[in-house]
């Protein structure tokens, strides 16, 4: 692996305000093709950015759509009542993105592997919903008049099934052809404080196991056929993220330049993973418990208001 491989390491994010905070560098400037405003609430940090054209689509390295990142520091805290008024604000935010009609059908997708707990936040948010499409086919009588048609589908991972996640997602499509497709998906931060205390919303779709260097086929408007929002909480952290902030810093304080012997520090640390390597915290069990509760609290708000 050759510097060009590790710059392009460091330099992956999965979230638009990561991605932003590379180039601003923590300097409040505005972007060609990319709009973006800040909102502060008792519980929440909420990030909206807009990418407008192809401009700055290449400068966050994102597809144009919009981003919305919902940082809630307190979930950590475990506290019930904090936990329902982050799925509020997490619910209002949907609203705010996809615009539900009286008819119109859903479907909720939870990508990940069920038996991996960093990746089980999309299963997990799925088993907590509540489903009423088939209430709408059998028995549609027992529904309240706010309750929408809802499906979801825990398609598991390529590696379990033998199938391309985004094939047998195309499948269900085309049988029960939903208006829209919601996405619940992990991802991966650059910055430790950030586990599982940032959600983020997006409406240009997804690409299952970039999080961690395994990308699949995108389930996207292009290969769906209708809108997907994407839904994605960082549980990982790449390790040479870590090891190389560990590095800036020790040099900074120093006063030293590593220069090119940052590089083969990387490696040796690292060999023979690298870029593959990546890291989560030993609470992980109890976090993804409560961002998959705050998940599924705000779906199911989101669709049938008097279910929250």
């Amino acid at each position: 692996m050759n510097s060009n491989d590790i710059n392009s390491l460091l330099q992956r994010c999965d979230l638009a305000l990561e991605a932003r905070e590379m180039i601003t560098k923590g300097v409040s400037r505005n972007i060609e093709g990319v709009q973006s405003e800040t909102l502060t609430t008792d519980h929440a940090i909420i990030h909206r950015t807009t990418i407008m054209n192809e401009a700055g689509a290449k400068a966050l390295g994102k597809a144009p759509g919009r981003y919305i990142t919902l940082e809630v520091p307190k979930v950590r805290l475990q506290d019930d009542d904090i936990n329902d008024e982050v799925s509020y604000i997490f619910s209002n935010e949907l609203k705010g993105m996809y615009n539900l009609q009286p008819d119109t059908v859903s479907l909720v997708v939870g990508l990940g592997n069920w038996n991996v707990t960093p990746d089980a936040l999309g299963p997990r948010v799925v088993n907590q919903l509540f489903v009423t499409r088939h209430f709408y086919n059998h028995m549609p009588e027992v529904l309240n008049p706010q309750n929408h048609n809802v499906a979801a589908l825990s398609p598991g991972v390529l590696g379990i099934t033998g199938v391309e996640t985004g094939d047998i997602i195309k499948g269900v499509v085309d049988q029960i052809q939903p208006d829209v497709i919601f996405c619940v998906d992990a991802l991966a931060a650059n910055s430790v404080d950030r586990l599982n205390t940032v959600i983020q919303i997006a409406d240009s779709g997804i690409h299952p196991g970039s999080g961690v260097g395994n990308k699949r086929k995108s389930i996207s408007r292009d290969t769906m056929g209708v809108p997907v929002i994407a839904i994605g909480v960082p549980t990982v952290v790449h390790a040479i993220t870590l090891v190389n902030n560990a590095l800036q810093l020790v040099s900074q304080q120093r006063r030293i330049d590593l220069g090119p012997d940052q590089d083969r520090v990387l490696r040796q640390i690292l060999d023979p993973f690298v870029g593959a390597l990546v890291v989560t915290p030993k609470e992980v069990d109890m976090l993804i418990e409560d961002i998959s509760y705050v998940i599924s609290n705000g779906f199911n708000n989101y669709f049938h208001r008097h279910q929250a």
